[in-house]
């Protein structure tokens, strides 16, 4: 147990010499007697303490509770004497709570030996049963009706005063409570916008459709349904939104995954300079003519899917152009959401996005949180407010474990809907896709390149690594710059399913071009 106090009265300490820790009754009575022979010097003595007393209290146990210290008035003698006084006094003992003593400035106290005191008293009265009579606690001086006046005003305004703080407190309670309530009903609204409005029940017969599941991306993004890409900065995954995006423009596989075509809306919140550029190195890469995306692409700089305003253009040139894709790069730029990790936020602004075109998938591209951005199980940043809310979630990350024979010092790169990776598929089968890497396109700017090591022959991944795509080479000049045998080289290009012979002589040898 543990004690702490500043002044006392200096009365405990006169009689602690004076009396053994037995003899508190007798002190008593002799205090008693001469209040009782003394009744306007004790009144006198009483309102002036009691003055003092209120003002000293209310403030240390202000400070003490503050602290969580429980506070006892062990320099109170009449108080002090009750019996359930002292019996909270040996329950607080009991349970080490801390004890205190009220602040008093009538002289110097020694706190530790008080309570000590005090809890040796208390145990033996409360043994002994010695504690007061009603009769001798009673002392009725006979004050002057000046004294008992004053002493009776100075109650009242005391009174007074604690019901003010009392009525001031209840007030405050009501204010506060009342804010607590706005701010219940403000929230309750607030996410009551969450719901997208199309709850109702569904015959029968229309549960059918519910069996299969329509894909725009076999087995990756459903159709007409919201997806989303996590990635660290600078790995690929605008390259590989871009390409899927093109892929199904042009009804292209992706990834060796079968498309359903159409047209693919871009919102790009960044990167809106080199657009063009990496279009065109993946159109040279994929032998399509980037005019014929033109008509089958759209692209949307900016916006914010906060902004009613912003949110209606959008709706306009979605409902003209007719998107089977919208893709969104990035969450974090277009979506307007200040706090990443409100939950019932990302979900209005989900539900906000759909309207843009209500059939049409969604691919929202964003960034992982700090811890997990350098692993292979990229999380999304403001932890589970986005992922919750879509059917699909795509972890693109720096696939360090793979290798692919004959393409040495490559930085292999992989995506995956699988749970190891931080993916999430609710219908499919859930997948990793290795052997993606950021390769430089003939017509320069770089473009998304695919190589699944597993099915590649040795001389096709020869010429992966050693012969650009779409360039013209001899047998010679790759002997020339890579040091390499004339029987290597020749065994490579003539054996690889990669590369086809041009047809023509480049200073007399015959010439070679890879077209995958």
């Amino acid at each position: 147990m543990e004690v702490s106090g500043q002044k006392g009265n200096g009365n405990i300490m006169e009689s602690a010499t004076k009396y053994s820790a037995w003899d508190w009754t007798e002190w008593g009575k002799a205090e008693m007697a001469w209040r009782t022979e003394n009744p306007d010097a004790y009144a006198d003595r009483l309102t002036a303490e009691a003055r003092q007393y209120f003002a000293d209290c209310e403030a240390t146990q202000a400070r003490y509770a503050a602290k969580g210290i429980r506070v006892f008035d062990l320099d109170n003698p009449t108080y002090g004497w009750t019996r359930d006084y002292h019996a909270a006094i040996l329950a607080a003992d009991s349970t080490n709570e801390i004890l205190a003593i009220p602040y008093s400035p009538n002289g110097e106290c020694d706190v530790k030996k008080i309570m000590a005191e005090t809890i040796e008293r208390a145990k033996w009265l409360t043994t002994n049963d010695q504690y007061l009579t009603d009769d001798e606690r009673e002392y009725a001086p006979a004050w002057s009706a000046e004294k008992r006046s004053e002493f009776d005003n100075m109650r009242v305004l005391v009174d007074m005063d604690n019901r003010v703080k009392k009525a001031a407190r209840a007030a405050a309670v009501t204010e506060r409570l009342e804010r607590l309530e706005i701010e219940a009903e403000a929230k309750r609204q607030f996410n009551a916008k969450a719901y997208n409005g199309l709850g109702g029940v569904i015959s029968w017969d229309d549960l059918e459709s519910f069996t299969t599941q329509p894909w725009l991306v076999d087995s990756l993004i459903s159709l007409g349904e919201p997806a989303l890409l996590i990635s660290k900065r600078n790995v690929g995954k605008s390259m590989l939104s871009f390409a899927l995006g093109w892929s199904i423009a042009m009804g292209m596989p992706f990834l060796g995954k079968e498309t359903q075509q159409g047209k693919v809306m871009f919102i790009l919140g960044e990167g809106v300079r080199g657009y063009k550029k990496r279009m065109n190195a993946w159109c040279s890469a994929n032998n399509v003519n980037p005019d014929d995306l033109r008509d089958r692409t759209l692209v949307y700089s900016g916006g914010n899917l906060s902004n009613d305003t912003s949110i209606g253009d959008m709706r306009r040139e979605a409902l003209k152009f007719d998107p089977i894709l919208i893709v969104l790069d990035t969450w974090t730029a277009v979506s307007g959401v200040i706090d990443e990790k409100d939950q019932s936020a990302a979900q209005v602004i989900l539900n906000m996005f759909k309207t843009v075109a209500p059939d049409a998938a969604r691919l929202i591209l964003h960034h992982p949180n700090a811890e997990t951005e350098n692993t292979e199980a990229p999380s999304s940043r403001g932890g589970t407010a986005l992922p919750s809310g879509v059917e699909t979630v795509i972890t693109m990350f720096y696939d360090k474990r793979h290798v692919v024979a004959g393409m040495p010092g490559e930085q292999w790169i992989a995506i995956s809907t699988e749970d190891d990776h931080a993916g999430k598929q609710k219908e499919g089968e859930r997948f990793t896709i290795h052997g993606l890497r950021v390769a430089d396109a003939k017509t320069g700017g770089k473009y998304l390149d695919h190589h699944d090591g597993s099915t590649l022959s040795a001389s096709d991944q020869w010429v992966t690594a050693y012969i650009p795509l779409g360039i013209e080479v001899t047998v010679p000049e790759c002997v020339d710059k890579l040091g390499q045998s004339k029987n290597t080289v020749r065994t490579h290009l003539q054996n690889s399913r990669l590369v086809i012979e041009s047809g023509t002589k480049v200073a007399g040898a015959t010439g070679y071009i890879r077209t995958a």
